[in-house]
């Protein structure tokens, strides 16, 4: 197969680091332009002196290693992110190295918004995957102390303010129409091209579990994914303390929240830590995605449905995206209603409905092809 371009894709962590999805989609996006004929990369950043390979973050502190910093080295640690160029020179040399026709950046948390700067001095083509709110918001959730961070938050109002002013132009694609539409709606990416492409591709691969009863209430039930206040996992630990089931939590967190999370749960809890999705889905009847937070999409919930697996998810609209695209078998209830959620673990599978699945009409390597021609016309 001809050689059809040279794509460099820039991420905070790229596969085989093992963090959230983001890296996931990043994997999914290169095989499927490898297969059509590209030639990829990807670069992602590593800690300080570490034995994998990657660029050392040029920041304070690798900030991925479950250790919770105070509030002056966060505050140290975002400004050098948001306001200074200390990426800059690590940019130039993964790109002197592989001389891309396309640059791909994904989530840019410790590369700042160098990428951009460097992209638009020399006139590469670029694509900006919106995976999540990492350019509004530095928790990247627009979640702060247990409510939506609004336009008053300071530390974030400075971070969008800058990557508004340094976005220089291109194509913004989002992991779902949610997440482009939030990013709009604050101002964000308003006069550029934009595509949706559902990562459906990314979800891990998980084959039919043995079957499970499709009548009833649900017995046992299940959460994977890190462990945050904004993921809904302690308001899914009170829920399950009212009714006679079991709730199984896979996944990972900051040690101090996991350990707060603990001590607020039940004997009805299980903590399994982190999980192949395949051991949990085979224990469960249903899985929970109680997001407080505007969840951009949800891999889990694509991964539940190819095992056949139900799930309860809150109304948030990536999650319902994720629903659709999947054509998952579901329920859902308003978000950050913890009566609502109660009340919905208590009704039987019957409830749940099912959509056929909704493909996205693009996808990466469409819009990656589009922007080498363009450039090129």
């Amino acid at each position: 197969m001809a050689d059809r371009g040279r794509v460099l894709q820039l991420s905070t962590m790229v596969p085989p680091a093992r963090f959230g999805g983001a890296e996931s989609v990043v994997q999914a996006f290169a095989e499927q332009l490898c297969n059509a004929g590209f030639s990829v990369d990807n670069a992602g950043l590593t800690a300080r002196g570490a034995a994998e390979p990657g660029t050392p973050i040029p920041n304070l502190y690798w900030p991925f290693d479950g250790h919770r910093r105070g509030a002056a080295a966060r505050v140290g640690w975002h400004a050098i992110d948001a306001l200074t160029l200390r990426g800059r020179s690590a940019v130039e040399r993964v790109v002197d190295d592989f001389d891309p026709q396309v640059l791909v950046t994904h989530n840019l948390r410790g590369w700042g918004l160098a990428p951009w700067v460097v992209a638009q001095q020399r006139g590469i083509p670029l694509v900006h995957v919106v995976h999540d709110y990492g350019l509004l918001c530095n928790n990247s959730t627009l979640w702060h102390n247990g409510t939506e961070c609004g336009p008053r938050q300071t530390a974030c109002r400075l971070r969008a303010s800058r990557a508004v002013s340094r976005w220089p132009g291109g194509l913004l694609v989002g992991v779902s129409e949610a997440v482009l539409a939030e990013h709009r709606r604050r101002r964000f990416g308003t006069a550029d091209p934009c595509a949706v492409v559902h990562p459906v591709a990314a979800a891990t691969a998980v084959g039919p579990r043995l079957p499970r009863s499709t009548a009833g209430v649900p017995t046992t039930f299940g959460y994977l994914g890190r462990l945050t206040a904004e993921k809904g996992v302690g308001e899914l630990v009170e829920a399950i303390s009212s009714i006679d089931a079991t709730l199984i939590v896979a996944g990972e967190g900051d040690r101090s929240e996991v350990r707060a999370l603990r001590a607020r749960a039940s004997d009805q809890v299980q903590w399994w830590g982190w999980t192949e999705p395949a051991k949990l889905f085979a224990a469960i009847d249903v899985l929970v995605v109680p997001s407080l937070w505007r969840e951009p999409f949800g891999l889990v919930v694509v991964e539940a449905a190819r095992a056949g697996v139900p799930v309860l998810v809150a109304d948030q609209p990536g999650l319902l995206e994720a629903v659709r695209s999947s054509g998952a078998l579901y329920r859902s209830y308003p978000a950050n209603d913890a009566v609502a959620l109660r009340n919905s673990m208590s009704e039987s599978l019957q409830s749940y409905r099912q959509e056929p699945a909704q493909k996205s009409d693009v996808d990466i390597v469409d819009l990656v092809a589009g922007r080498i021609v363009g450039a090129g016309s």
